[in-house]
């Protein structure tokens, strides 16, 4: 899996879809809906399954995954 550089937490995603994120947790994915993360998971099929469920987590450092 390629990823790229860890983004601040105060930056934000340009394109919606699932990143990598760390914040108060482990390294988990998450959905970017564009407005907000969705819910954390430790699979992308999760985060995409429960990206329309928002995440009490939302000041998370994140990087793109492909």
């Amino acid at each position: 899996m390629k990823v790229t550089q860890w983004f601040d937490s105060n930056e934000k995603p340009i394109h919606k879809g699932v990143y990598q994120t760390f914040g108060e947790q482990p390294v988990v994915y998450q959905h970017w809906n564009g407005k907000y993360w969705g819910l954390l998971f430790n699979t992308v099929e999760g985060a995409v399954d429960f990206k329309n469920q928002r995440s009490r987590f939302q000041s998370v450092k994140w990087r793109g995954v492909a």
